[in-house]
């Protein structure tokens, strides 16, 4: 994985990457976060978070336009009729990936239920498992079902 760019297999575990130095969306994060601690505003709060999500979705749409009109794109033309992608069920590895999540997810409520000793035994592991086995079934998803 040297030569492939770290953003293209970003699992947004920023504690755990060796890349943040580097990332864009790391950074940007991490300024805005400071911006809102300086006006004495909770980064985490719901109302602050919906204004970061505006601006960003703000910053986006300017970049599009921008990006469309040197393309010679016009954005206001209606779209050409698209094929759906395939269901990702369609896809034997996909309905694998997913009994996979769905039995992690099970074992995992397990685990907060009622083993604490194991929990305490393989928190790091219990942790990264929780993180991730979400991952594997949508990353695949989106795989099976591009172009």
């Amino acid at each position: 994985m040297k030569d492939t760019p770290f953003y293209n297999y970003c699992d947004y575990w920023c504690e755990k990457c060796d890349h943040t130095d580097q990332c864009q969306v790391y950074q940007k994060e991490l300024d805005r976060s400071l911006k809102h601690l300086t006006e004495g505003k909770d980064p985490a709060n719901m109302e602050v978070v919906i204004e970061d999500v505006q601006e960003s979705l703000k910053e986006l749409m300017e970049l599009l336009q921008k990006e469309a009109q040197k393309l010679g794109i016009d954005l206001d033309e209606p779209l050409p009729e698209l094929k759906a992608p395939p269901e990702p069920f369609t896809f034997p590895l996909y309905r694998l990936a997913y009994e996979f999540t769905k039995n992690s997810h099970k074992l995992l409520e397990h685990l907060r239920e009622k083993d604490l000793l194991l929990i305490n035994r393989a928190e790091k592991e219990i942790r990264e498992l929780s993180w991730y086995h979400t991952l594997v079934s949508v990353k695949l998803a989106r795989a099976l079902s591009s172009k």
